[in-house]
């Protein structure tokens, strides 16, 4: 996770995917593991990006 510097969530990586994800998603594990999800998702920050800070907000990067 990386955060701004308000310590708000602002991007994280992709380290690891489950099958769920791919399914609902329709991305592959090994094309998208080690980028960033703005990259991946470019319209992510349009949409909730704080929830995302629930289950990462542990590890910051």
């Amino acid at each position: 996770m990386f955060y701004d510097e308000k310590g708000l969530p602002e991007d994280y990586i992709f380290l690891d995917l489950n099958p769920n994800f791919e399914e609902m998603t329709g991305l592959k594990k090994e094309a998208i593991l080690g980028q960033r999800v703005t990259k991946v998702l470019p319209g992510i920050r349009e949409g909730n990006f704080e929830s995302h800070d629930l289950r990462g907000g542990r590890g910051r990067a």
